[in-house]
């Protein structure tokens, strides 16, 4: 199977919620540096995906998209992605995880509800008219690292 055919299929199917992404890039930005995750169920069928950018030590990484077959979703396929992706992230030290979503959909809970919290809004595109949330889940903040307790109490 061709991951990124699939991924342009399912984009094109959920053109209301997604941005486009060219085949080029998501095959030169995404597929050939495996910064994906991409999610079968327990057949081995695929489900969805979730496209992130580089992860570099005490940096933010960026969900580019994330998009669970409509029929599969709420059966936990976007969590295990993202606890992959969280997983990944740790791993290297990334200081947070970060995305932008639109403020109209579904999504905004489904990332609520993983940890994210809203840390901005901005209009979006004339298109769509509507506004877009700036989203982010804390990971590793070099300057806390450590034993906080002691620190404080003196101990």
């Amino acid at each position: 199977m061709d991951i990124a055919n699939w991924i342009t299929g399912l984009m094109a199917e959920n053109t209301d919620a997604l941005g486009f992404i060219p085949d080029t890039t998501l095959r030169e930005r995404y597929i050939a540096k495996n910064r994906y995750i991409f999610q079968c169920d327990e057949k081995g069928r695929p489900t969805g995906y979730l496209l992130y950018g580089a992860l570099n030590f005490g940096q933010s990484v960026a969900i580019s998209q994330a998009c669970i077959q409509y029929d599969k979703r709420l059966h936990g396929y976007g969590e295990v992605a993202v606890a992959e992706l969280v997983n990944r992230a740790e791993k290297i030290q990334a200081s947070s995880i970060y995305l932008r979503c639109a403020d109209d959909l579904p999504a905004v809970q489904f990332w609520q509800s993983l940890g994210f919290k809203i840390v901005g809004v901005e209009p979006g595109g004339a298109r769509r008219n509507r506004m877009i949330v700036r989203m982010a889940y804390p990971l590793y903040l070099p300057l806390f690292h450590g034993n906080l307790t002691s620190a404080c109490t003196g101990r």
